[in-house]
């Protein structure tokens, strides 16, 4: 089962399981505003010759049951439609036949006829009831028990097969609309699940910000030119480290990292594109744009190395194992978009602009720098932070020498050259 069919049959069951409480209150007021009547006409008035106590409140007794087996089974709420065609029409049919027959010997055989004339009106609500259950088979037991006991009550009263024909048609009629309500509803229920699905994928992704706005469709899929900030970050000398823990240490421990990480990089309106193992790819400027992506990236990159420190102090890692990471950033021309596979596409970056940041990154183990930047970030960032110039190297594939910075420590905003 796919992704999309679990979470609609997770929030089907969710309505379902709503809808049945719903049943379960439903059912309780109804027998309570009828013992009320009962009590008032029959005890106070003393003008009711009708429905008797025992059987009344061998209903209330009965229905007491299934609301008790509903909260104690979980799969009872899937089959509360069918308890109102075994439960409820059966034993309002007893109810109004007894009272119609009381009547009857009661010298009132004109009210009996009227009192029968409840049992329609009184099965329409208990099929519309049914309907909740969002089964389409619930709801024709319902109709079709609904039918068959009109039948039998209204022609012992001697209706003719034209009349109960008519009835008959009616009740099938609001099985008809109820089963169009139910599609319609399962419907919503479906959209919603697969929306709210897409939200949560969205939300692993990229900042909540950012999800918005792609969810609302303020976004285009189509490859294009951007500039874009490209950032990765790697842990060092994590393999040794891994080589003595327990697997589920391993991950558990990557779990943490990457759950920091994301949360900082979310935080400055970084977009997720993939986990590298011990490390991740991130991106700004894309698939929104901002004006100050370079200037994000730069927080971003400190703020990481903030959240690892404080990782580190919480997970009470000793100093010769506590985890050290490195981190390369570079601002420049990148194509965004969908792109791999027509069966499976991601949104990403790729070009020029995403090997140099790589790069950067893995010189952090030359320099010793934990975070490394190039002149075009460093311009981009508009002296937003100081800066200082660390070397001047020759990536591979590129034939001029690119410019490596790291961010100062403290300064007044200006890049600082160092020889």
């Amino acid at each position: 089962m796919n992704s999309e069919a679990t979470a609609f049959s997770k929030a089907l069951a969710v309505e379902r399981e709503r809808n049945s409480r719903q049943i379960s209150a439903f059912r309780f007021f109804a027998l309570a505003v009828v013992l009320v009547l009962q009590l008032v006409f029959g005890v106070v008035l003393d003008d009711w010759t009708g429905a008797p106590m025992g059987p009344l409140t061998g209903y209330a007794v009965v229905a007491a049951v299934a609301w008790r087996l509903r909260r104690r089974f979980d799969a009872w709420a899937a089959w509360s439609g069918y308890t109102i065609a075994a439960l409820d029409l059966p034993m309002v049919f007893w109810l109004v036949r007894s009272t119609s027959q009381g009547m009857v010997v009661g010298g009132t055989p004109e009210l009996a006829d009227g009192v029968l004339m409840i049992l329609p009106l009184a099965y329409a609500g208990f099929i519309a009831m049914a309907s909740l259950a969002l089964d389409t088979r619930q709801t024709v037991a319902a109709a079709a028990t609904a039918i068959v006991l009109q039948w039998c009550a209204l022609s012992e009263f001697g209706h003719d097969v034209t009349f109960l024909t008519m009835v008959a048609a009616l009740t099938s009629l609001t099985a008809a609309v109820c089963v169009y309500w139910r599609e319609q509803t399962v419907r919503v229920v479906r959209e919603t699940s697969v929306e709210q699905l897409r939200r949560e994928r969205l939300g692993r992704y990229f900042s909540p910000q950012v999800a918005t706005l792609v969810a609302a469709g303020a976004m285009t899929s189509d490859a294009e030119r951007r500039e874009v900030t490209v950032l990765f970050a790697d842990l060092r000398d994590f393999t040794r480290l891994a080589e003595g823990l327990d697997p589920r240490e391993v991950v558990v421990l990557l779990n943490r990292f990457h759950s920091a990480m994301v949360e900082v990089v979310f935080a400055h309106g970084g977009t997720l594109d993939k986990y590298l193992g011990d490390g991740l790819m991130v991106y700004f400027g894309a698939p929104v744009a901002q004006p100050d992506q370079a200037a994000r990236a730069m927080r971003c990159a400190l703020g990481m190395q903030e959240a690892l420190t404080k990782l580190n102090r919480r997970g009470g890692v000793p100093a010769a194992q506590a985890l050290r990471m490195g981190i390369g950033v570079h601002t420049g021309v990148a194509v965004v978009g969908d792109i791999g596979a027509e069966s499976r596409r991601e949104f990403t970056v790729i070009g020029d602009a995403v090997n140099v940041a790589a790069r950067l990154e893995q010189l952090t183990k030359q320099y010793g720098f934990p975070v490394l930047v190039s002149a075009s970030t460093v311009a981009a960032t508009d002296g937003a932070m100081p800066f200082h110039l660390v070397d001047r190297v020759s990536l591979r594939g590129r034939s001029e020498a690119v410019e490596v910075y790291a961010p100062a420590a403290a300064g007044d905003g200006r890049v600082e050259s160092a020889n």
